[in-house]
C-alpha cells in the first residue's frame, strides 16, 4: 500500500514538473517562438512548427504539430489521447482540443473512469478562435471551422463547419470558380 502511494506521488510530482516546464517556462511571453518549439521538443512533444505563440496549456504528452502550422495564443491540449495536427494549419486563439471522455453504462449512468479518443487535424485546416474540438474528431484537409464552433465527429475536406454543435455550412469555392469571378 505504501509503495503504491509512493509511486503515485512520484508520478504526480513528475507530471507537475513537466507541466510547469511546458506551460509556465516554455509558454512564457519572454520565450522566443523558436526557443519555445525547442523546449516543447525537449519535453517530449513532436512539434515541428516554429510558429507557436505564448500561453499554451499542454496537459497532454501526445501532441504532434506539423511544419508551418500557426498556433495562436492560449490554446489548450488536454487528455492522454493523441492530438495530431498536420502542416500548414491555422489555430485561432483559445482553441481547445479535448481527448478525455466518459462512457455511459448500460443503466444510463456515467462511468467515472475517463477514456481518451484521438483527435486528427489534417494539413491546411483552419480552426477559428475559441473553437472546441471534442474527443475522436477528425478534421480533414483544408477544412474550415468557424470561430466558437464545438466540433465532434468527421469534418470533410474542403468544407466549412460552424455552430454548436458544428454542422456543415458551405463548401469552399474551387479555384476555377474563384478565377471566373
Amino acid at each position: 500500500m505504501i509503495s503504491k502511494a509512493a509511486r503515485s506521488i512520484q508520478r504526480d510530482l513528475t507530471l507537475a514538473g513537466v507541466l510547469i516546464f511546458r506551460n509556465s517556462i516554455a509558454g512564457s511571453v519572454l520565450v522566443p517562438q523558436i526557443v519555445r518549439t525547442l523546449l516543447y521538443r525537449l519535453s517530449g512533444l513532436d512539434i515541428r512548427s516554429f510558429n507557436i505563440r505564448e500561453g499554451q496549456t499542454i496537459d497532454n504528452s501526445h501532441v504532434q504539430i506539423g511544419e508551418r502550422t500557426f498556433v495562436n495564443r492560449k490554446c489548450t491540449f488536454e487528455g492522454s489521447g493523441v492530438i495530431a495536427i498536420g502542416s500548414d494549419c491555422q489555430l485561432g486563439p483559445e482553441t481547445m482540443f479535448i481527448t478525455s471522455t466518459h462512457e455511459r453504462r448500460g443503466d444510463g449512468s456515467i462511468n467515472n473512469d475517463p477514456r481518451s479518443l484521438d483527435i486528427r487535424v489534417e494539413d491546411g485546416a483552419w480552426i477559428g478562435a475559441r473553437s472546441v474540438v471534442l474527443p475522436g474528431t477528425v478534421i480533414e484537409k483544408n477544412c474550415i471551422i468557424a470561430a466558437g464552433a464545438v466540433v465532434r465527429g468527421r469534418c470533410l475536406a474542403g468544407m466549412t463547419y460552424g455552430g454548436v454543435p458544428a454542422r456543415l455550412l458551405t463548401p469552399l469555392p474551387h479555384e476555377d470558380s474563384a478565377s471566373a469571378i
